[in-house]
């Protein structure tokens, strides 16, 4: 069997249970930092309880993510969290869920 048949006949079993989201529905993906305690106390010594360079950091990821090839109509940044509004007919991956949340 050649891989292109086979691709064919296992790629049902990959999509057989894809949920999507519907369109016209907007979208909020919600990015949380990792091991944030650790960054905070032991990597970086950023000041308390507010870090200006910080959060000027996290602005400029906001700004990026907004810039880079999704339609993001709003950013949000709070502490280590970003949420990002996705316009209601971003079509990025099919909206399929397993996709977006990976």
């Amino acid at each position: 069997m050649k891989f292109n048949e086979l691709d064919t006949k296992l790629r049902v079993f990959e999509t057989a249970h894809d949920l999507c989201v519907l369109s016209g529905i907007f979208m909020v993906a919600r990015i949380d930092g990792r091991n944030f305690t650790r960054l905070t106390k032991e990597i970086h010594k950023f000041e308390t309880p507010f870090d200006a360079q910080f959060r000027d950091y996290m602005v400029s990821t906001v700004k990026h993510l907004m810039d880079c090839g999704f339609r993001v109509i709003y950013g949000y940044t709070q502490s280590d969290e970003i949420s990002l509004l996705l316009h209601r007919d971003e079509e990025s991956f099919g909206r399929k869920l397993r996709k977006l949340n990976s």
